[in-house]
């Protein structure tokens, strides 16, 4: 009986030019895409794919960039140019705020009222917006209306007098009703948010 001398039977055997014919089909195709140097991924997209959509997104993130920084550079002396001026006190400053003011207490809303004036530069302001939301806890309505008397610059601030009327409907049956005629004093400063109201007197006059 021979010995068998050849390659082991049931095994392909390795070509003489050192090819990979032996090897199963899917091993052959995975060494061919390492080999051309797009070798697969655990999710499926070639390593070449995904570095090409890499330098893609990277350069057109680049151009994004230099055209918004073009932009603001062609646009910044026009939009220096159309800056608005810092408002100057005027009468019709001293009555937006003051409107607001009545405003606030005809539609019930101390927000409003309190937004016009303001907290960081108002000396006791803490006292004055306790004295406005006892004011809102107590009466259910209000009325109010101011006229103003005089006004004029003071240095950086703005200073008018007015007189101002102020009535409340109580929450509870058989109170008395708020009712306040008096002339006060209102100082405005402008501020980061504007203009806004830094002092009022008497401070009674909202107690």
């Amino acid at each position: 009986m021979g010995v068998w001398s050849g390659p082991p039977r049931n095994r392909p055997t390795i070509s003489p030019n050192g090819g990979e014919g032996w090897l199963p089909l899917v091993i052959r195709k995975r060494l061919a895409h390492y080999n051309a140097g797009s070798r697969e991924s655990n999710t499926g997209v070639p390593y070449r794919t995904r570095a090409r959509f890499f330098d893609y997104n990277l350069a057109m993130l680049r151009r994004n960039l230099i055209a918004a920084v073009l932009a603001v550079t062609l646009a910044w002396p026009a939009l220096a140019a159309g800056a608005p001026e810092p408002e100057e006190f005027n009468n019709d400053v001293a009555s937006r705020l003051l409107q607001q003011v009545t405003q606030g207490f005809i539609t019930n809303n101390q927000g409003q009222v309190l937004a016009a004036f303001d907290a960081a530069r108002m000396k006791n302001y803490t006292q004055l917006r306790d004295d406005i939301v006892t004011l809102f806890a107590r009466y259910e309505s209000f009325r109010a209306a101011y006229r103003l008397r005089q006004s004029w610059p003071q240095g950086q601030h703005g200073v008018v007098i007015v007189e101002f009327e102020l009535e409340g409907t109580p929450l509870n049956e058989g109170a008395l009703p708020f009712r306040r005629s008096a002339q006060l004093r209102f100082e405005f400063e402008r501020g980061r948010k504007g203009w806004r109201i830094v002092d009022v007197a008497p401070r009674r006059f909202f107690s």
